[in-house]
């Protein structure tokens, strides 16, 4: 530390800032800038997600149903009456462009940034 001079300091400090700024400009817009997108047959639906939302969504069209879990932020498809169950493995989706698709049912399920013109930041 005795070598460093004041403009390496300087620089050092500009650095640590800039990614805590980074981090919490990511962070914080995930968390509070999503939309649930949900296709059914031709039914629509959107949902705001948040924290404190919780909700679960049933969906039955003729022996074609579905139940749908939103919590803590996260989705899930709890049920599905089609043979594969590949759509209930699936498992929680939680991020920004996360699916899941249940074919035999005619579902779709999508995780959508709030604000359509931020799709997603690159580095």
């Amino acid at each position: 530390m005795k070598d460093m001079k004041k403009g390496d300091i300087i620089i050092i400090s500009v650095i640590i800032i800039l990614i805590i700024s980074i981090y919490s400009f990511i962070y914080f817009n995930d968390r509070d800038m999503k939309t649930l997108y949900i296709k059914y047959f031709d039914e629509e639906y959107e949902y705001k997600l948040s924290s404190s939302f919780s909700k679960k969504i049933e969906l039955e069209k003729g022996d074609k149903k579905n139940i749908i879990e939103i919590k803590d932020n996260k989705v899930f498809l709890s049920y599905s009456s089609c043979k594969n169950q590949h759509c209930v493995k699936t498992g929680e989706i939680s991020k920004v462009g996360e699916k899941i698709i249940c074919i035999p049912n005619h579902l779709f399920i999508q995780i959508k940034a709030s604000d359509e013109d931020i799709e997603a930041i690159s580095f």
